[in-house]
Parts: structure tokens; C-alpha cells; sequence
């Protein structure tokens, strides 16, 4: 589906704010763009018209984004929910997530990040897609995830937006490509693509150091570092199998991260990076 299929409406009460992310869905072509400024007019909408795409402040006059997000999950059809915020703790941004938003975009953010997220996130809220976050203490989070791609987005954004205020830019940068590479790995390689096995992500945030654990369901991963004759040999057969290629992708994974181990089967993976 292009931008010129999608509609959004845009539920934003500062008006310049407003204006301008609407101006920007109608220069991508966007089919319907809806500007409100608050929940009853956005309501209206609702009824009127069947969104793709809503984009929530979440600290809206009344504080009433938060309460708006589990409203929208009744309806016949969710839309895809990106929350916009400003300064908010770890506590408010979960809860986002819990109550239904599928990303959320601390400002300030560039506009192009908006709609490049969009894009890779059209499919994202299938109806049997199954998705679930836990997190009881601050620094830590458990996330499990149905076997599609655009949830593994939502993985990578939670993670990004929890460490956010914590760590240094170039090493979410390193992070948030490890997640991808490691995560895509289980998706395609662990569970073969197989929708209905899942992928989870635990997450813990030290003093000096961030771990992650990722699981898949499959028979487990084989790094395929063993020689260059023997990496060679399977990115033909990987070729040949219409997939994409394997193995590098690990190999940047181990020079940007302090730890990559495999357990014994290869279906868990714990990265690490010292802060």
C-alpha cells in the first residue's frame, strides 16, 4: 500500500504542530488528512471515516492521550497509533505501549523518520498478530512478538525510546542494529518465517553495562563464521533458496557489541554493551 492510499488524522492540540504534520502527510500524497485538537472532535472523525493512521500527543490539554488509547483499540478496525511526546518518564512511555500505542516518536523528530516508520509498519496491526510487553521495574522489559517483521520494528522502537534518556547516540545506534540483525535472524532463520512461533526480547538496564536476551522458537542458528570456504558455501545455498544473504550481518553484531553468545542449540542469543 503507497501514501496515496493511506489516510491519518492527526490529534495534535498545538495548532502550528498541528498544521505542519498535516501539511507534511499532504505532500507525500496522503489520500485522507484529518488535523483535530481534541478527543470528542477526533471521535467525529473516527465515526466518519476509517483511518489508517492516527497520530496522538500524548500530553494533550486534560492529560487525555493516555486515556484515549485503549478507546481506539474497540473499534472494528485499529488503526496504526504513533504517540508523539515530549518529556515523559519510563513509567508514562510504557504505558503508552500497554494501552495500545504501536510506536511512539520523542520530539523533536524529523519528519522523514515519521513517514519511513509508516512505511515499514503498514501491515503491522494484523488481526491475528500477537504481541505482549511486561515491565514491573524500572530498566527492565520483556517483550514477546509474533514472527512479523513489523513487530520486530515495534521491538526496536520500545527498546530505543527506553534508553533514550540513558544512553549515548552512537551506541543506540549500535544497539538498535544488533536488535535488527539478531531479531531478523530469528525470524527468518530460527523460525523460518513461520508467523505463528514467537520471537522475545528481555532487556535489562545496568549502571555500566545493557543486556539483551533474544529467543526464537526454532531448531537454532548456526553463525556460519567457521571458515570463509564454509561462509561461502552457505550464502550460495541461502542465494539459491531466495533468501537474503547471512552472516555478515553477525559478524558486524560481534564488532559493535562487548558479548554475543549463543546457547548450545542457537535459538537464544545474549548481546551486551558496556556504557
Amino acid at each position: 500500500m503507497s501514501s496515496s492510499d493511506l489516510s491519518v488524522l492527526v490529534l495534535e492540540d498545538d495548532r502550528i504542530f498541528n498544521a505542519t504534520l498535516c501539511d507534511f502527510f499532504k505532500d507525500c500524497g496522503y489520500q485522507i488528512v484529518t488535523g483535530v485538537f481534541d478527543v470528542k472532535s477526533a471521535f467525529n472523525a473516527l465515526d466518519n471515516n476509517q483511518y489508517d493512521v492516527v497520530i496522538l500527543d500524548l500530553h494533550l490539554v486534560g492529560n487525555y492521550g493516555v486515556t484515549f488509547l485503549p478507546l481506539i483499540q474497540n473499534r472494528d478496525v485499529k488503526p496504526l497509533i504513533i504517540v508523539v511526546s515530549g518529556v515523559a518518564t519510563e513509567s508514562q512511555l510504557m504505558d503508552c505501549y500497554k494501552q495500545g500505542a504501536d510506536f511512539i516518536l520523542q520530539k523533536p523528530f524529523r519528519l522523514d523518520e515519521l513517514h519511513k516508520l509508516i512505511s515499514k509498519s503498514q501491515n503491522l496491526n494484523k488481526a491475528d498478530a500477537c504481541f505482549s510487553l511486561k515491565h514491573n521495574v524500572e530498566g527492565w522489559i520483556e517483550l514477546t512478538a509474533d514472527s512479523y517483521f513489523g513487530l520486530l520494528e515495534r521491538i526496536k522502537n520500545i527498546t530505543q525510546i527506553l534508553q533514550a534518556s540513558n544512553i549515548d547516540n552512537d551506541i543506540q545506534q549500535d544497539i538498535t542494529m544488533a536488535i535488527d540483525e539478531i531479531g531478523r535472524n530469528a525470524i527468518e532463520w530460527g523460525n523460518n518465517n513461520n508467523c505463528n512461533k514467537k520471537i522475545s526480547l528481555s532487556y535489562a538496564l545496568f549502571a555500566n553495562e545493557i543486556v539483551f536476551k533474544i529467543e526464537d522458537e526454532g531448531l537454532g542458528f548456526e553463525t556460519m563464521c567457521d571458515s570463509d570456504d564454509d561462509l561461502l558455501t552457505k550464502l550460495l545455498k541461502r542465494k539459491q533458496e531466495g533468501k537474503r544473504p547471512g552472516g555478515f550481518g553477525i559478524q558486524m553484531v560481534k564488532q559493535v557489541m562487548d558479548k554475543v553468545v549463543y546457547n548450545k542449540r542457537g535459538n537464544i542469543v545474549l548481546i551486551s554493551k558496556t556504557l
